[in-house]
């Protein structure tokens, strides 16, 4: 969270664990991190942020893997040059 703070992409983070993030944290995030704490079931989740996507693309990474800014603009460029692309 902290390093997508107040960068480009808007970055939502559906969070099941059983203790949410604390709140001191939470308030030193940009307004680009979107934070929810709800912890049922993983599907449940996932659908739960459907209608929170307002973006082209979206991307489902989980908190152990690390996407710089290069690679992600890599795959944005690599889906508009071949629209057949779906994943």
């Amino acid at each position: 969270m902290e390093y997508w703070s107040g960068k480009l992409p808007t970055v939502i983070i559906l969070d099941g664990t059983e203790t949410p993030v604390p709140d001191e944290v939470l308030n030193r995030m940009a307004p680009n991190i979107k934070y929810n704490w709800n912890p049922v079931k993983y599907e449940d989740r996932l659908r739960s942020v459907i209608p929170m996507i307002q973006t082209r693309y979206v991307v489902q990474l989980s908190d152990d893997e690390f996407f710089l800014p290069n690679g992600l603009q890599r795959c944005i460029n690599e889906l508009e040059t071949d629209e057949e692309l779906v994943a």
